[in-house]
């Protein structure tokens, strides 16, 4: 805990920092929870995840590959590149004030 600011410095994160992009794991449940929705409108989202899951591990490579390509393009098409520049600099990456 820094003492001249009242901040953890090993907890703090940067707002400005740039997103992780989904998995392809999230891609998938994206797409596919409306129609589980509609097949289950009775189950709760626990379990819809639970089954969600389920077919996820149940799922071919084949079927699996159209979403890990969706992982690359992921939050490209908005960064051009510099927000890795100027506001996110390398120091603020590391926790350094």
């Amino acid at each position: 805990m820094c003492v001249l600011h009242g901040v953890c410095v090993c907890c703090w994160q940067d707002p400005l920092a740039p997103k992780k992009p989904s998995g392809a794991y999230m891609w998938y449940c994206q797409a596919k929870r409306p129609a589980l929705k509609q097949q289950h409108p009775g189950m709760s989202i626990t379990e819809l995840g639970s089954l969600l899951g389920q077919m996820w591990n149940q799922e071919t490579k084949a079927g699996k590959k159209e979403y890990f390509a969706q992982v690359t393009g992921d939050g490209m098409a908005e960064c051009d590149g510099l927000c890795l520049v100027g506001k996110y600099e390398r120091g603020r990456l590391m926790g350094q004030v």
